[in-house]
Formats: structure tokens, sequence, C-alpha cells
């Protein structure tokens, strides 16, 4: 049920024009959105599905609305603010996919060129020759988890040419450029083809050229056990509906593909930056949202993106994600320079979270 609700809602949305949005509820009311925006937020905690979420709207120039309802910190009476730092999961996807393509741009990695000539210790696959470009669009047959219990790790690695051999001799679900299979282990090689080319770890090339310039302060790789201010605790929500304690993973095997922490308004930071051209050449934003035209379920994913919406005047590209104690959001809706943002530290309340960051984004 939640899925059809779930589709009617982004139908709905993408069916607006931007003419529309000039009789929307914001039209020169931002206290309004704002009261609509915490009525939003409220009713998806009093839902059940989520211990805490932190969400945040930008458009006009500016952070039109940040907030966050419910807990941080359950158990220490900690309330979700924007200041929480929570789990973004795939989002990080997007934010690797900018990254290599930073480095396309500058003639440092041909998106054409097989993997190999990045990672040579990757095994050469008897379906077909991988490269970098089918690693962006999740076509190279590399696959995702086999099973919940392996992308539930607990094991420390210590680099990522470690977390490779994870999988990297497992077999691949069919000819590299000729089937969708989203894989975050596809991100993960381009997260190692990213250090190779560049000379840096991930982190440190995310927080040069990525996270600094678009001011997103309170951004980072999530490290074991490291202490971080305002950092949200991790929850899930069980079979029967009960919020409780999740399971404190190990990220250190996914890190380009889900291993970075960070705000609802360092994320609306991003978006902003990706638009206003301080990540990329506008010529490259849309190279990556070119539509591969492999078949698959839903909506079609590009270079790091699922492109929600291509219709002329309402183009809006976006990422989901979930893992342990997380469930995020994010919208960039390209024509109306608007962002929109949600963070949730509850596992399994994903689809009410897409639900209410679409009807966030209905109010701009």
């Amino acid at each position: 049920m939640k899925n059809k609700i779930k589709w009617a809602i982004l139908g709905a949305f993408c069916s607006l024009t931007i003419a529309s949005a000039q009789s929307s509820l914001m039209v020169n009311d931002v206290r309004m959105l704002a009261l609509k925006a915490d009525s939003l937020l409220e009713k998806s905690i009093m839902l059940g599905d989520h211990v805490g979420i932190s969400g945040g709207i930008y458009g006009d120039g500016q952070v039109l609305w940040a907030n966050g309802a419910g807990w941080s910190d359950r158990e220490a009476g900690t309330p979700m603010t924007t200041n929480s730092v929570l789990r973004i999961a795939s989002i990080t996807k997007s934010m690797t996919a900018v990254g290599i393509m930073q480095l396309a741009e500058k003639g440092m990695i041909d998106l054409d060129e097989p993997i190999q000539a990045y990672v040579p210790q990757f095994p050469i696959k008897p379906e077909g020759t991988i490269t970098v470009r089918h690693l962006l669009t999740h076509t190279s047959g590399i696959r995702h988890y086999q099973g919940t219990r392996d992308g539930f790790s607990r094991r420390q690695y210590p680099d990522l040419p470690a977390a490779l051999k994870r999988f990297q001799d497992r077999d691949l679900a069919g000819e590299p450029g000729k089937v969708y299979q989203y894989s975050t282990y596809g991100y993960v090689l381009l997260g190692a083809i990213l250090e190779k080319v560049s000379g840096m770890t991930y982190e440190h090339y995310m927080q040069k050229h990525i996270w600094g310039p678009a001011g997103m302060l309170s951004t980072s790789v999530e490290h074991k056990d490291d202490q971080v201010d305002h950092k949200s605790r991790l929850y899930r929500i069980s079979k029967k509906r009960k919020l409780k304690k999740d399971l404190n993973t190990n990220l250190s095997m996914k890190i380009p593909g889900g291993g970075v922490q960070s705000t609802a308004e360092d994320l609306l930071h991003f978006g902003e930056a990706l638009m206003a051209g301080k990540l990329l050449k506008p010529e490259t934003l849309n190279l990556m949202l070119t539509d591969p035209g492999i078949r698959k379920e839903g909506n079609p994913y590009g270079m790091g993106w699922f492109l929600y919406s291509t219709a002329p005047g309402n183009r809006i590209i976006g990422h989901s994600g979930s893992q342990a104690g997380a469930s995020s959001q994010l919208l960039i809706l390209l024509d109306k320079k608007a962002v929109v943002t949600c963070l949730s530290n509850t596992r399994g309340g994903w689809n009410d979270l897409f639900d209410l960051t679409w009807r966030l984004a209905g109010l701009f």
C-alpha cells in the first residue's frame, strides 16, 4: 500500500509546472512554509516509523527551513535538531560520482576505459569488460549484497583495496552495459579508482574537493567508535512495528557507497553547490543526468543520481538510502533551484521518509 502511495505522490508532484509553483503554499511566505513543514515532520514521527528525523528545504538562494523532530538519542532524551549528525547511507554514492566526474573533467579518468587501467588488481571478468561508466550507472554487472548479512558487517577493513577483496571474485549478474544491477560494491570500486587517480584517500579528496567547497562543515566518513559531536544513535523498526536499537555496524567495507555521515543542512549545501557550478561544469552535470537506456523497474538511474523527473522545466534528481540506523532521501529540483532532504536515524522507515520528502517538496 505504501508503495502505491509513494508512486502516486511522485506522479502528482512531477505533473506540476513552474507556473503552478507560483500558487503553492510558500509564495512570499517562508513562515507559512516552515509551519507546514514542521507539521509534516511531526506527523511522520507520530506515525511511529522513526525515532527521529531531521529535514530541510533550500530555495530562493537560501535555506528556507530546517528542523528536527523526535529523538537523536531516545534513551538520553536528546532531541533531534538541525545539528544532529546522521548516517546518509546511499546518498554517499552521489558524492562519489561527483568526485569521479571532477577527475573526468580534468582528463584524469576516461569513463569508457576498462577499470583495470586504474585498479589492475581487480580481476578481468569472463562476462565482459567493465568500464568506469558502467560502475557509475550500475550497469557493470557487479552484484549488490548477497543476503542481509552481507550488508551488515562488523569487520574493520583497513583501506578500500582490502574492501575490494570482499566481492572482487564473485561472478557478475550479466554482461556489463547490458543489465542494470544496483550495487553498493560497484561504488566501492569507484572509490578505489578515485583514490588511485587522485593520490588521496577518499575522505581527504571529498573534504578538499566536495565537502569543503560546498560548505559542508559537519560531513565526514564514519569511523568505527569515533566520538562525533551531535551524532545520533542508531535505531530500527521491527516487523511488529516496535522501535528498537539497531546494530552498530562497521561501514569500512562500503565507505564510497554508503559510509558518510552528515546533517540535513549540509546536504542542502551539497545540492546548492552542485546547481551553482561550484563542483562541476554544467555540461558535466548534464552528462550525469543522461538515461543509459537500460531497462529497469522504477526511475531511470544516470551517473550517481536517480532521475525522478526529466520533464522540461521540472527536472528532478536525487538519491535515497537505507542501512543500519538510517533512512535518507535527497531531492534536487534543478529548474526550481531548490533542494529538499530528510534524514532519519531509523532503518525500515524509508517508505514514509520518501513520502515525507516529496510532500515537503510540494510546499515549494
